[in-house]
């Protein structure tokens, strides 16, 4: 008989790590998904990790991380790609594409940014995270704007935010 007691305690007790287990990650998943600043790697008050003289001389500068062979990326890039005059309207908007490859740089341009406005960088050397992302800084390099650039009606409504309106 004692060897079937010991059974069902380590039963029950297995089962009350279980549902703790599950708790735990509910609980957890709801904090992450509330909690949405920062998730492109940068938050507002850090310094970016870009080179100084893409952003100085400028109130503001918005930033776009996009990169050609992601799916979000070139549907962000369609809905920019519309817009295009309000990306040319004179505001500092500049275009992040991962590594030197010619289709990156064409990949940003065919989606509205002049050539100008396009640089290049490692982004696995960065505290980027996620693509496509917007950020935008103040002239010392400031986070002063992060967001997602998600695909679909609500991303468009976090891109129109930070581009310049018509």
């Amino acid at each position: 008989m004692d060897a079937h007691r010991w059974i069902r305690r380590l039963s029950l007790a297995l089962c009350v790590i279980c549902v703790l287990a599950v708790a735990g990650t509910a609980v957890a998943l709801r904090r992450t998904a509330s909690d949405t600043s920062g998730a492109s790697g940068y938050r507002v008050g850090d310094r970016i990790d870009l080179p100084a003289e893409w952003f100085a001389g400028a109130a503001s500068t918005t930033v776009v991380f996009m990169r050609s062979d992601c799916s979000a990326s070139q549907a962000l890039a369609e809905r920019l790609a519309e817009g295009r005059p309000r990306i040319a309207s004179g505001a500092r908007v500049l275009a992040v594409v991962p590594g030197t490859s010619t289709q990156e740089i064409d990949f940003a341009v065919e989606a509205g940014f002049d050539r100008a406005a396009v640089r290049t960088a490692e982004f696995q050397q960065m505290k980027l995270r996620v693509v496509p992302a917007v950020v935008t800084v103040d002239a010392a390099g400031t986070v002063t704007r992060e967001a997602l650039a998600l695909a679909g009606a609500d991303g468009q409504i976090a891109i129109d935010a930070f581009l310049p309106s018509s």
